[in-house]
């Protein structure tokens, strides 16, 4: 039954999506457009393309979960995305009498910084980092008081049931390999679970913040961590080979955002992480990822 207080999900069939409609938010409404329906009793609306969603797809929600977006694809692609999506169900929402509108964002709106917290200058290096600060602030803009938009933004999200990105790359190569050039000094990382990120916005979408709301693992990444990791799940006997820093300038000279991704420090300041007194699932995470590559 669709009452008032209903959770709305707008991709319901993301990683992200399925852990929320499996998990804390089970009733929810869920808005997908291809693929196998959600389980679990929820309320599925398939519609052409999430744009569409209307004002009467939302009534009697309290609040909406965006889970859609895109990281990469052509510069048309993205602004459609991580813009003008968000900006659509901005409206459809203040429409419909929706209090609030949780939307993921991601840490490139920071660029390349070392240490991030609210007051991290926002000046993304590439064209998804331009992207999704575009879409944020578009959603800002639309808060009005009645309606109040929720800005989530996590670190790189790994995600054990579709392993993917440059994270989950870089382990199957060490995998294979046995043996990874790593910085000399360990970096330190944060990065976050699909898991976390389901919980933190489910919790969001219940509660009373508006605004950017930044999201960690309390337990950073490290080299040395994600060695033990995929020994534990009996991926390799993995090793880090430690290499002074300038053994690392062709790859920052030719691949910049690449070097700064995966071989230099990206931290949430603690007293800023909306996550810091959960309990961290980070190496878990990543033993559960190098276990399906190896399946």
């Amino acid at each position: 039954m669709e009452g008032q207080g209903k959770i709305a999900i707008v991709g319901g069939n993301s990683s992200i999506g399925r852990l929320l409609l499996a998990g804390p938010l089970a009733g929810a409404r869920s808005f997908v457009r291809s693929g196998v329906a959600p389980e679990g009793g929820a309320s599925v609306r398939r519609v052409a393309r999430y744009q569409d969603i209307g004002a009467g797809d939302l009534a009697g929600c309290a609040a909406v979960i965006n889970c859609a977006g895109a990281v990469s694809g052509s510069e048309e692609e993205l602004e459609q995305a991580n813009i003008a999506l968000p900006r659509a169900l901005a409206a459809a929402c203040r429409e419909a009498g929706v209090q609030r509108l949780v939307h993921i964002s991601s840490f490139s709106v920071y660029g390349d910084a070392e240490r991030i917290g609210g007051a991290t200058p926002e000046v993304p290096r590439s064209a998804y980092g331009r992207s999704k600060l575009r879409g944020d602030q578009a959603l800002l803009e639309a808060g009005d008081g009645a309606f109040e938009p929720v800005i989530a933004r996590f670190p790189a999200i790994l995600d054990p049931l579709r392993p993917k990105g440059k994270v989950a790359l870089l382990l199957s190569a060490w995998r294979r390999l046995r043996v990874l050039p790593v910085p000399a000094r360990d970096i330190r990382r944060s990065m976050i679970s699909t898991a976390m990120v389901a919980d933190v916005l489910a919790e969001l979408a219940a509660g009373h913040r508006s605004g950017i709301v930044l999201a960690a693992d309390p337990v950073p990444f490290t080299f040395a961590r994600a060695a033990q990791a995929i020994r534990k799940a009996g991926g390799s006997r993995v090793h880090c080979a430690r290499l002074p820093d300038f053994a690392f300038a062709p790859l920052r000279a030719a691949a910049p955002g690449l070097h700064a991704s995966l071989f230099a420090d990206s931290l949430l300041d603690p007293a800023a992480n909306f996550a810091r007194d959960r309990h961290s699932d980070l190496f878990a995470a990543i033993g559960a990822m190098v276990r399906r590559a190896g399946q």
